[in-house]
């Protein structure tokens, strides 16, 4: 009895392969590396490479990402030089999957906050206008979200894949993108989006009145 059940096994796992119900490339292993991918892509500043493993491809950073613009660019490498994580736990369910990382990042909001009240200050001070003041924000900004006692902030995200082509991708929303940026997707719609989302009604509202 024992031999004819060990002998099923193979032609079992024939049977799935060929059913297309099995496939080793929904484990653990490749999605811990699917995920590792995405972080050292967005550490390393290959945001295209990191957009391509995701399921829609979604470019998150654009328009506010400007690598022609120095302040800009350097707090961006400075995101990716100072991301760390770690790969808590990974739970398969059939053809999902969900990753969970402890993400720790310079906190944006707080560091762009000092960096915003320093530039102005030092500013003030040029009472001579002797200082590059686009050169004076990139310094600012890559002295202080470098510095040593910089701000830090940790999320617990939970990366969710899905099987596509027969492989791991990830499936892309903005949290994953806030948390690996230390929150700055949120400072940018906090103060950027809403902000003009409040001066446009104000607008409005000006010139129904008129």
């Amino acid at each position: 009895m024992k031999i004819k059940k060990l002998m099923m096994i193979p032609a079992l796992v024939l049977m799935l392969f060929q059913s297309g119900c099995f496939n080793p490339k929904l484990n653990k292993d490749n999605a811990e590396l699917l995920v590792t991918d995405f972080l050292e892509d967005f550490r390393a500043g290959n945001y295209d490479a990191m957009y391509g493993l995701t399921h829609d491809g979604y470019t998150y950073f654009n328009g506010i990402y400007n690598p022609d613009s120095a302040s800009n660019a350097a707090m961006f490498r400075a995101f990716g030089s100072n991301l760390e994580y770690e790969i808590k736990d990974i739970a398969i369910d059939g053809k999902e999957c969900d990753v969970t990382v402890h993400i720790t990042n310079v906190d944006a909001d707080k560091a762009l906050t000092k960096v915003t009240a320093t530039y102005l200050t030092l500013c003030d001070q040029d009472t001579n206008d002797e200082l590059d003041k686009n050169d004076l924000l990139t310094q600012t900004t890559d002295y202080i979200f470098n510095a040593d006692d910089a701000e830090k902030i940790e999320h617990d995200t939970v990366f969710n894949l899905i099987e596509k082509d027969k492989e791991w991708t990830i499936e892309s929303n903005i949290m994953i993108y806030d948390d690996i940026t230390g929150g700055y997707m949120t400072y940018v719609y906090k103060n950027v989006v809403f902000d003009d989302l409040l001066t446009e009604m104000a607008t409005k509202a000006a010139e129904a009145q008129q």
